[in-house]
């Protein structure tokens, strides 16, 4: 059985790549005018990336959306340019704003992705 490499985030976290196992979606938010039936943000170019999952606070949900805009959940992924605050995240049917993106070295192998969770994939208005 081979040894896990690990990666060192800081003196306190230490992630195994082995733990980069959740698959989550990065969506570009593309702006369009609104209309009567949408809110004028259409989602595209969905890129599927391998991720480690820290939950780092909990929500507060009124009709399936978060009304908190506090950091909820850390992303780990490998290096993307693709993960900017302007990406949406969607995981396990839910989706998540991005707050902060972190490079872990000086590498850019890593990214620490800090993320505030809006609530189901099924409203739209959590897509805004």
């Amino acid at each position: 059985m081979g040894r896990c490499r690990t990666l060192r985030i800081d003196s306190r976290v230490k992630i195994c790549t082995g733990d980069l196992r959740h698959s989550i979606i990065l969506h570009t938010r593309d702006l369009t005018a609104p209309t009567a039936s949408d809110f004028g943000v259409k989602l595209s170019n969905p890129k599927t990336v391998k991720a480690a999952l820290e939950i780092t606070h909990g929500i507060e949900e009124v009709d399936s959306t978060n009304i908190r805009k506090v950091v909820t959940h850390t992303f780990y992924i490998r290096f993307t340019v693709n993960a900017t605050e302007a990406t949406l995240i969607e995981f396990n049917g839910k989706y998540f704003t991005i707050d902060n993106v972190q490079p872990l070295d000086g590498y850019n192998r890593y990214l620490k992705i800090e993320t505030v969770e809006r609530g189901t994939t099924t409203k739209e208005v959590n897509f805004i």
